[in-house]
């Protein structure tokens, strides 16, 4: 979805979005959340008479995701809040521009509140926006929680059941690969 910020009131706009409703949305988020129902709530309003706004709202979606656990899938659920600045795209400066400046960026400053994000020519893509608020959501290991039992919410296994059934306990070790440089050693003796 493609927001033309020069259309935005005074006041501020509200949108609430879903599957289905818009499909560059949907495409923009399909390799993350495998084309699953989601809800997205956006408010966008102006800061400044230079082209600054503020983007915020909620996104809450659940899809099948392979536990990293056991490997049995699960339903993910995410559920988050964003809050950002939009800011129009600025040509990077030169060597001579930079020497003579006192810049700072906002995504560099220490206030963890807000993050910036750039639209160019008076167009704001929410689609690669959400995209890379889901993606930097996403955890590299997703698991269903443990009970406090210490075992799987999913499988309802221990972590020690899970590593016996992949041969990793009771005294069995996994398969050690050999270093690159053991093949690199026996050439240069060999020579």
């Amino acid at each position: 979805m493609k927001i033309r910020i020069i259309d935005i009131p005074r006041e501020g706009n509200h949108w609430n979005l879903s599957q289905n409703e818009d499909p560059e949305l949907d495409l923009a988020l399909a390799d993350l959340i495998h084309g699953s129902p989601y809800f997205v709530s956006i408010n966008l309003r102006p800061l400044d008479q230079l082209g600054s706004f503020q983007i915020s709202g909620y996104f809450k979606s659940k899809w099948d995701e392979p536990c990293s656990r056991c490997g049995d899938e699960f339903k993910f659920e995410m559920n988050f809040h964003f809050q950002d600045i939009l800011i129009p795209k600025i040509e990077a400066p030169s060597d001579e521009d930079i020497k003579h400046s006192h810049h700072i960026n906002i995504n560099e400053t220490e206030d963890d509140e807000f993050s910036s994000f750039e639209y160019e020519n008076e167009i704001f893509n929410l689609g690669d926006y959400l995209h890379e608020q889901v993606a930097l959501k996403i955890p590299l290991a997703p698991s269903p929680p443990i009970t406090n039992q210490g075992k799987c919410a999913l499988c309802h296994k221990s972590t020690e059941d899970i590593l016996k059934q992949f041969n990793l306990l009771d005294g069995q070790q996994p398969v050690q690969k050999k270093s690159p440089f053991e093949a690199l050693k026996k050439i240069k003796l060999g020579s």
